[in-house]
C-alpha cells in the first residue's frame, strides 16, 4: 500500500476576513482591494512556507485540517470562518496545490491559545476511498440540492 502524502505546517496567524478588503472612492465609484495588513501577512507567510518547505500536491484532491491558535490577548477569540480565506489563498500562492478547490474535506478547530497565534495546518492527500465516499454523498443527496 502507498502511503498517502502528508504535509504539516505552521503560519502566524492572519488577519481576520474583515479586514481582507479595503474599499475607497475614487472619481470612477468605488475601488476594492487587499488590504495593506492582509499584504504584509501574505509576504511573511510565503517567507514561513519557503522554509517550511511543505510537499506540492499539486491537482491531487486533499483532505485539510486546520488548527487556530488565536492571540492570548485578552480579548475573546475570534470567528474560526474570518481565517480560512487567507490562509488557503496563501497556500495556493505558494504552489502547496493547484487550487483549494481540490479541498474534498475541511476541518476547523479552535485551539488553546499562544502569545501571536498560529495556524497549524495538515494537509492530506486524499485516497481513493476518500474520494469514493465525497463522490457518493454528492450522489445521495435530493436532487434538487445538487442543482444548487
Amino acid at each position: 500500500m502507498i502511503e498517502p502524502m502528508i504535509a504539516q505546517i505552521f503560519l502566524p496567524l492572519p488577519p481576520s476576513l474583515n479586514a481582507k478588503i479595503t474599499a475607497y472612492p475614487t472619481k470612477r465609484g468605488i475601488r476594492v482591494a487587499t488590504s495593506k495588513r492582509v499584504k504584509e501577512w501574505e509576504s511573511i507567510a510565503a517567507g514561513v512556507l519557503f522554509e517550511q518547505r511543505p510537499p506540492r500536491f499539486g491537482a491531487r484532491p486533499v483532505v485539510v485540517s486546520l488548527d487556530i491558535h488565536f492571540p492570548d490577548n485578552g480579548n475573546k477569540t475570534g470567528d474560526l470562518d474570518n481565517y480560512l480565506k487567507s490562509t488557503l489563498d496563501a497556500l495556493t500562492k505558494a504552489d502547496i496545490w493547484d487550487d483549494d478547490d481540490q479541498i474534498i474535506s475541511l476541518m476547523v478547530k479552535k485551539r488553546a491559545l499562544i502569545p501571536g497565534g498560529v495556524i497549524h495546518i495538515t494537509i492530506i492527500e486524499a485516497s481513493d476511498i476518500d474520494i469514493d465516499q465525497s463522490q457518493r454523498q454528492t450522489a445521495d443527496r435530493p436532487k434538487e440540492w445538487r442543482l444548487l
